[in-house]
């Protein structure tokens, strides 16, 4: 029995997942605006369980609305994020099932139109709805995609400030995904869903080195999303679910010369001039 629930639960993650890849194509078509939730750039564990997390508990908890979880890299990078890939694959989620930078033209969604019609006193005024988006894991756009911020409409991030949003969560935490957690406990107390709370307890764990005071990231609030998280999965062994996510992050013989450059890689820009940083593991 508990073999069939677990079954169930993934496969309602698995079943959200697959709706909206059919529903991408007709996009312009819904009658309600669409909300894109989107992590940074580096499109680590942290920044894709943010995403992901918050876009499935905000599509479950609104009925009809349409809630898409970008990951903000292109879709060939995607195996380069080598413990994202991982605990996705733990929950059944590969490649085919996520949204990426190629998967969607997000400016031009973002610049679509929705007129709505609604009849008040036999008369018929017209109201303009854009689609908006919510930012994780980072609280300014990139350059490329500045032209967007009047549609961002909520941030939540553990990076330093850099925005004045009036709709900003920003603390620095140990992980992004405490922050998301404890929103969407706000926002539903009886939150139970296990995908969600093992990624998330998963990412916390590898964030925070494990939780421990020496490394300098934990902060109660990690601690005690941690708890919560485990109040309903049961007592988890954190310490060989931390060694097997540093092994997948260290995981990098598969990788090309190319791949190991693009694996890490952050680009700068101002004034014109690109800048790209990317760090490359020393191998023996």
């Amino acid at each position: 029995t508990k073999l069939i629930l677990l079954d169930s639960l993934l496969q309602e993650m698995l079943s959200w997942l697959t709706s909206l890849q059919s529903l991408l194509p007709r996009l312009s078509c819904l009658p309600s605006p669409v909300t894109v939730v989107m992590g940074n750039q580096a499109c680590d564990l942290d920044s894709g369980v943010s995403c992901l997390t918050l876009a499935f508990h905000r599509a479950a908890a609104q009925p009809g609305s349409t809630v898409l979880p970008m990951f903000n890299i292109h879709s060939q990078d995607f195996p380069l994020k080598t413990e994202l890939v991982a605990v996705l694959a733990e929950e059944n989620i590969h490649a085919e099932h996520l949204i990426f930078r190629d998967t969607l033209d997000l400016a031009s969604m973002m610049n679509m139109e929705l007129v709505l019609v609604i009849v008040i006193n036999c008369s018929l005024p017209a109201f303009s709805i854009w689609n908006r988006m919510v930012l994780v894991d980072h609280n300014v756009l990139t350059e490329e995609d500045k032209e967007l911020e009047s549609r961002v409409v909520e941030i939540i991030d553990h990076h330093a400030k850099e925005t004045d949003h009036e709709n900003a969560t920003i603390e620095q935490v140990g992980s992004c995904s405490s922050l998301v957690l404890r929103q969407i406990i706000a926002e539903s107390p009886s939150f139970q869903d296990l995908s969600c709370l093992r990624m998330i307890l998963k990412t916390i764990l590898l964030d925070t080195v494990q939780l421990q005071p020496a490394a300098k990231r934990v902060t109660p609030l990690d601690v005690e999303m941690v708890e919560k998280c485990e109040e309903v999965l049961g007592p988890q062994d954190r310490g060989e679910m931390f060694r097997r996510l540093v092994e997948e992050k260290s995981r990098v013989d598969h990788l090309t010369v190319g791949q190991l450059c693009r694996r890490d890689l952050k680009v700068v820009s101002k004034d014109g001039v690109r800048i790209a940083l990317s760090s490359v593991p020393m191998l023996a």
